[in-house]
């Protein structure tokens, strides 16, 4: 759940070693703020706080976009499209050049990306601040995310589990504060990790 502060925004990510550079996240929307500028970011390929593959989304249609951040700059890439309905399952995926997002299985927007090829992490964002697209966007309590799930796509197909944290970026005007989350699971295929620092059971694939 995101926090409901003004011109400032939070990023958590799940750090480990990852298996390749392809993988998906995948998260339930529970619900969203009904005004625009609260947005969810969904990330992959994170490197640090200013290199990143992500998907913004808007209340208002058409005002959601993929987004690539290359030394500190956002650029939208893709077309605009309509934010997923409330209990939606969303998939951010990063194969190779390929940056996809589904929703409930069905693809909703594309881009090819050749700007990061590492695998670095995946996560999540609300919000705004320094680091995000808009720094003066907010967060919202009504920004809840739930079942959140990372899964390798590298084709080993093996099963994997590893304890990992979660790091906590909020940022609030140029300042980055970091903390460390409780531990949570990372799994290949078929695990996942609570991205707000719960540890949950291995379950089937989604």
């Amino acid at each position: 759940r995101s926090d409901g502060d003004l011109n400032a925004g939070v990023i958590y990510t799940a750090d480990v070693t990852y298996p390749s550079a392809d993988f998906d996240i995948t998260v339930t929307m529970v619900s969203m703020a009904a005004q625009d500028d609260r947005p969810i970011y969904l990330m992959v390929r994170i490197q640090d706080q200013e290199n990143m593959y992500a998907v913004r989304l808007e209340t208002t249609a058409t005002q959601s976009s993929l987004y690539k951040k290359v030394s500190g700059t956002w650029t939208a890439i893709g077309s605009l499209f309509t934010k997923p309905a409330t209990g939606s399952v969303i998939k951010l995926e990063i194969i190779g050049t390929a940056l996809k997002l589904y929703d409930d299985g069905v693809e909703i927007a594309s881009a090819t990306v050749s700007d990061i090829s590492a695998a670095g992490k995946a996560g999540i964002g609300f919000g705004g601040g320094a680091e995000l697209v808009t720094s003066t966007d907010d967060g919202s309590t009504s920004n809840v995310l739930d079942t959140l799930t990372v899964n390798d796509l590298g084709g080993g197909g093996a099963t994997y589990n590893d304890t990992v944290s979660v790091s906590r970026k909020e940022t609030v005007s140029d300042q980055v504060v970091n903390s460390i989350l409780s531990n949570v699971t990372l799994a290949q295929k078929d695990g996942f990790i609570d991205g707000m620092g719960n540890s949950i059971p291995k379950t089937s694939a989604l």
